[in-house]
């Protein structure tokens, strides 16, 4: 019920904003750049490890977007390792000095160890608010809902038991910063406030290409 009401919510923003867009006739007044490549690196209390990401705006605010993961378990998941993908679909309202992005991603991670295969699901659905403050320099903030399913396969004393999907909803504050060296070259830094259950608060820093 949960899942069904938040897509509906996110399909009829998506279309109200998409229309907003087409009667302003003045596509990204706000000059911020979504057409981006980056390579950085993610951490949170039970991973880190490598990322790779990329978005793109499409037509006049239909955001695409997706990211690779290659990670470390840490701390209770030390030795475990594996990777982590994500997409995600958007739209972006322009609204004068600043932006507003409405997203619907989904993302799935796979994590091994030597006794633990561990698959994780994950669906969400969020809103964020970006502007340039200064010379160079911009802000985020964001808010997201996200539903994560994990299961697994656990073999103990060679015998192999299957464990029972679990279901996890979470909210998650997102604040990110942003300096751009030029107009092709950026260094991105996010922290998102979420709960353990989720793997705890997140930092991610990138070296960006916009293109």
């Amino acid at each position: 019920m949960i899942k069904n009401t938040l897509t509906l919510a996110f399909l009829t923003t998506a279309t109200a904003l998409s229309a907003a867009n087409a009667a302003a006739g003045t596509p990204n007044p706000s000059g911020l750049v979504y057409d981006r490549v980056g390579v950085g690196y993610v951490q949170n209390d039970a991973y880190d490890g490598i990322q790779v990401l990329g978005t793109a705006v499409l037509g006049e605010g239909l955001l695409v977007g997706g990211s690779y993961s290659n990670i470390d378990g840490r701390k209770d998941f030390s030795g475990v390792d594996g990777e982590y993908s994500r997409f995600q679909l958007g739209y972006v309202f322009y609204v004068g000095a600043g932006d507003i992005i409405v997203t619907a991603g989904y993302g799935q991670g796979n994590m091994y160890g030597d006794d633990a295969v561990v698959v994780q699901d994950e669906l969400a659905f969020g809103i964020a608010y970006r502007q340039a403050i200064a010379a160079g320099l911009e802000f985020s903030v964001g808010y997201t809902r996200v539903d994560t399913t994990v299961a697994g396969v656990v073999d103990l004393g060679g015998g192999i038991i299957g464990l029972d999907a679990a279901d996890e909803d979470a909210n998650v504050f997102t604040l990110g910063l942003r300096y751009n060296f030029s107009r092709q070259f950026d260094l991105t830094a996010t922290y998102s406030f979420q709960k353990e259950e989720v793997g705890g608060d997140m930092l991610s820093i990138s070296a960006g290409y916009n293109f």
